[in-house]
Protein backbone atom coordinates (compact mmCIF):
# COMPACT_ATOMS: atom_id res chain seq x y z
CA UNK A 1 0.00 0.00 0.00
CA UNK A 2 1.30 3.45 -0.88
CA UNK A 3 -0.28 6.70 0.26
CA UNK A 4 0.95 9.97 -1.27
CA UNK A 5 0.35 13.21 0.62
CA UNK A 6 1.48 16.76 -0.03
CA UNK A 7 4.74 17.53 1.75
CA UNK A 8 3.18 20.56 3.39
CA UNK A 9 0.28 18.59 4.89
CA UNK A 10 -0.36 19.41 8.56
CA UNK A 11 1.65 17.18 10.90
CA UNK A 12 -1.49 16.12 12.78
CA UNK A 13 -2.99 14.83 9.51
CA UNK A 14 0.08 12.73 8.69
CA UNK A 15 0.08 11.36 12.25
CA UNK A 16 -3.65 10.55 11.98
CA UNK A 17 -3.05 8.59 8.78
CA UNK A 18 -0.06 6.79 10.33
CA UNK A 19 -2.13 5.85 13.37
CA UNK A 20 -4.94 4.55 11.16
CA UNK A 21 -2.45 2.35 9.26
CA UNK A 22 -1.06 1.04 12.58
CA UNK A 23 -4.62 0.21 13.68
CA UNK A 24 -4.85 -2.06 10.61
CA UNK A 25 -1.84 -3.99 11.97
CA UNK A 26 0.62 -2.50 9.47
CA UNK A 27 3.87 -0.62 10.12
CA UNK A 28 4.01 2.66 8.17
CA UNK A 29 7.28 3.95 6.74
CA UNK A 30 7.49 7.69 6.00
CA UNK A 31 9.60 8.93 3.11
CA UNK A 32 9.81 12.61 2.15
CA UNK A 33 10.49 12.99 -1.58
CA UNK A 34 10.69 16.51 -3.06
CA UNK A 35 7.32 18.02 -2.12
CA UNK A 36 5.45 14.79 -1.37
CA UNK A 37 5.27 12.52 1.68
CA UNK A 38 4.98 8.80 0.93
CA UNK A 39 3.56 6.43 3.52
CA UNK A 40 4.17 2.82 2.57
CA UNK A 41 3.96 -0.61 4.07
Amino acid sequence: MIIVMKGNSPINETERVSTEIENWGLTPKKILVNTKLLLSQ
